[in-house]
């Protein structure tokens, strides 16, 4: 009898590893790690799974470089694209090629990054839509805004201003690079 109970506690605990890796898994991922492991970016809308400004973060051996920065596009005549969505879906995939240089010091070149698109919406409203596509090469972060056609924008639209923040983890000194425009009266 004891042996029985025994039995059926591995099986319920089995079950219940069995659950929570589901779950785990199965929920979208909104993380993105070099193929060095060195840097990172994260994106966020607010709390876990609750509509809210987006942001994203980007690390560097461990390190912060970048806290909390806000994402968001004004588009003509809408409210902006990024104050209150969710992130109803990810899709990651890598890219680990090389191609040819004609001319330079070296002739061949790697290609090799991990990437993630996000697909957001608003939860309320129009339901608008927006991607974000996001690569993190080994010495690089990189992403970019999409727009895909939907009914809210049927008609079209026209980006006004884009309000990607960037929340440096510590003050930093910076360089301005000064050129010389050339002029046709010297």
């Amino acid at each position: 009898m004891l042996s029985m109970i025994k039995a059926g506690l591995q099986w319920a605990l089995i079950l219940l590893a069995l659950q929570v890796n589901i779950i785990l898994f199965a929920q979208p991922t909104n993380q993105l790690f070099s193929p060095d492991k060195k840097l990172f970016i994260r994106f966020e809308t607010g709390k876990a799974g609750e509509a809210g400004q987006l942001y994203y973060s980007v690390s560097f051996n461990g390190k912060w470089l970048l806290l909390p920065s806000a994402l968001k596009l004004q588009l003509n005549g809408f409210k902006p694209l990024g104050d209150s969505v969710v992130i109803t879906n990810t899709v990651p995939s890598a890219v680990d090629d090389s191609y040819q240089l004609l001319v330079g010091k070296a002739s061949k070149v790697r290609n090799q990054y991990n990437a993630l698109t996000l697909q957001l919406e608003e939860p309320g409203g129009a339901k608008r839509q927006l991607q974000l596509e996001a690569r993190a090469y080994n010495d690089a972060v990189a992403f970019r805004y999409v727009v895909p056609e939907q009914p809210a924008t049927s008609n079209g639209y026209q980006l006004q201003n884009e309000f990607t923040q960037f929340h440096f983890s510590t003050d930093a000194t910076t360089f301005p690079m000064l050129s010389r425009s050339r002029s046709a009266n010297p």
